[in-house]
């Protein structure tokens, strides 16, 4: 083991080793669900974007995922197959479709969105899920920012 100080604040190494642990637990939760679904990991985490935003356009899936634009085709081409998403025409915009979760599509998200409810019921108080959220938002945020040198 290194004696090596760390560069950080202690307060900043505890914040960071904790949203670390919190990424780990989320994703090992989301490959879980994923893998009893039997989908991959983005279209389970599709599918559980669109119970939030059902009707969706193509685009912002793809945005909300960090996808290319062949790679949200091919994600949606394969939940279509597999009877999870319709494609409905925009009603104003000729070029866009919406994507629509099936019974099926919605099914495959409700287990994973009621675990993730639960715990936000459980942890953070009502009181508190505005700061909360805003703070996630805000992290999430500078996160796409880009660094120097970029």
């Amino acid at each position: 083991m290194s004696d090596a100080a760390s560069p950080f604040d202690p307060s900043t190494v505890e914040f960071l080793l904790a949203w670390q642990a919190l990424e780990v637990a989320s994703r090992h939760v989301r490959e879980r669900f994923a893998g009893e679904a039997g989908l991959s990991l983005s279209d389970f985490q599709t599918l559980v974007f669109l119970s939030a935003k059902n009707g969706s356009p193509a685009k912002a899936v793809g945005e909300a995922l960090g996808l290319t634009t062949g790679a949200t085709t091919a994600l949606i081409d394969r939940l279509v197959a597999a009877g999870y998403v319709t494609r409905e025409p925009h009603p104003t915009d000729r070029r866009s479709t919406l994507m629509m979760l099936t019974p099926s599509g919605l099914a495959a998200a409700t287990g994973a969105g009621a675990l993730y409810a639960g715990v936000t019921e459980s942890v953070v108080p009502l009181s508190e899920r505005p700061a909360a959220t805003e703070l996630l938002l805000r992290l999430a945020e500078a996160l796409e920012r880009p660094v120097d040198g970029e």
